[in-house]
């Protein structure tokens, strides 16, 4: 059965959902708000979704939606993520929630006491090699995951740890499926304050250790995800053709075909099942607070920079 979604908010990861919704023809695009004009958006995708500017006319269309998907930039998310939770729709957010760990625990709080759906886009954990991989750990610790993102910018007012670590961070914690006993943050080369290499060391006891590396002032653009687990290493490579390998060689999944917005739609309109949902929202918070300890210490040790 169809659902019947609603887009808000039409930049990069709105335009990408807007494309990968009227290609499958899987969902019903109903509504889309966006300040964007109606051929504007044909653009991008031709649908039939009617097209409002302001989220604040969003009340009368309720009855005729099943889910929406917010894709606006984070400094007005929380508010939009909000109003729709106490109006009983299920939500698909762009990561983060909000730039404010406490207003994301918030909204995860709300979205649990309503018992309404609230999903953060963690894209990463919907690719077919993160989920194949998942599925094929045979549980013996200890495990060892090294991870590395970056790319040239992008350049924002806020700190790239908010750009980069959370797709890692949703990896790690839903792997180790808990929260780490240790944090630590080290920046590595710094050429502004919201400009750096970092590294991110966490430790979960007996469990093993993660380090990710995340930077917007690499040339090229870096997304590989390792993990050693015994005598098994698989390897996830987001830029290369084989973006899977165990051991050197590579693996394929029912998903190969698939891409990772698509398998993410087909798990907020119910047709895939990944996971339970307590355990995203749960994985949600963890990573905000893991975010907040981390710009604490951010916070401290960029103040030698200047």
């Amino acid at each position: 059965m169809k659902k019947r979604l609603a887009l808000v908010g039409v930049g990069k990861w709105g335009a990408n959902f807007l494309r990968a919704i009227v290609k499958s023809q899987q969902d019903a695009l109903t509504l889309i708000v966006s300040s964007k004009t109606k051929e504007q958006l044909d653009v991008i995708a031709v649908s039939n979704a009617q097209v409002i500017p302001n989220i604040s006319l969003i009340d009368s269309f309720v009855d005729e939606i099943d889910g929406v998907i917010v894709a606006t930039p984070p400094e007005v998310r929380p508010a939009i993520v909000k109003k729709l939770l106490n109006l009983g729709v299920p939500v698909l957010a762009e990561k983060p929630l909000a730039l404010n760990a406490n207003m994301s625990v918030s909204l995860i709080r709300l979205a649990t006491s309503l018992g309404v759906p609230l999903i953060e886009d963690y894209i990463h954990i919907y690719s077919w090699p993160y989920l194949l991989m998942r599925e094929q750990l045979n549980g013996h610790w200890p495990i060892s995951i090294e991870s590395r993102a970056g790319n040239w910018g992008p350049f924002r007012d806020y700190s790239p740890l908010i750009d980069y670590a959370p797709h890692d961070l949703a990896m790690v914690l839903q792997i180790f499926n808990c929260a780490p006993t240790n944090i630590q943050l080290e920046l590595l080369e710094v050429t502004g304050k919201l400009a750096f290499t970092a590294e991110i060391k966490l430790d979960f006891s007996e469990l093993g250790q993660a380090k990710i590396l995340i930077s917007n002032i690499k040339r090229e653009r870096v997304r590989q995800f390792e993990l050693t687990q015994e005598n098994e290493r698989w390897s996830y490579d987001d830029n290369l053709s084989t973006k899977l390998t165990r051991n050197g060689i590579s693996q394929k999944s029912s998903f190969t075909n698939q891409s990772s917005i698509q398998l993410l739609l087909d798990y907020f309109c119910g047709r895939s099942k990944f996971y339970e949902l307590d355990k995203i929202l749960w994985l949600s918070q963890t990573v905000a607070e893991v975010l907040q300890c981390l710009d604490a210490q951010y916070l401290s040790v960029i103040r030698k920079y200047h």
